[in-house]
């Protein structure tokens, strides 16, 4: 049995891989597209800040999830990853709903806003890649203690 202390790591460590990895393959995908030069640092660090916030919100809620699972053996691992894998579209999408409630729009305005489809795409490939990080983290974590 893994202690909950190393799942709680296990989730943090997973979703910083993830993040960064996703900051990177943006950076670069930017700099293929645009012109030499065309990366700020500024927007660089305003982009590593808003998606961090973002994923330590992801994280906090769910850290219960975390801290509950154990047996990831069978079809529960494909669970899991399909049930991680959702946290972040749909946290962003309760972001779309809270600023097209928040903030009035003209009367043909949909829910997802065009603007904000890309974070939507990117909070599931966030996601996805921490939710397979992660069970992989505890699948290995798991089989080791049970060798002990």
């Amino acid at each position: 049995m893994v202690p909950w202390w190393k799942r709680l790591l296990f989730s943090l460590v997973s979703l910083v891989a993830a993040s960064a990895l996703c900051l990177a393959a943006v950076v670069v995908e930017d700099a293929l597209k645009g012109h030499p030069g065309s990366i700020h640092s500024g927007e660089v660090i305003l982009t590593m800040a808003v998606m961090g916030a973002f994923s330590v919100v992801a994280w906090v809620v769910s850290a219960p999830v975390v801290l509950i699972v154990q047996n990831i053996r069978g079809w529960r691992f494909w669970f899991y990853l399909l049930a991680g894998s959702s946290v972040g579209p749909l946290l962003m999408l309760a972001l779309a709903g809270i600023i097209f409630t928040a903030f009035p729009q003209g009367p043909n305005a949909s829910l997802l806003n065009p603007a904000l489809t890309p974070l939507l795409y990117l909070a599931g490939i966030i996601s996805t890649l921490t939710s397979v990080f992660y069970l992989l983290l505890l699948r290995r974590a798991t089989a080791h203690s049970a060798r002990m």
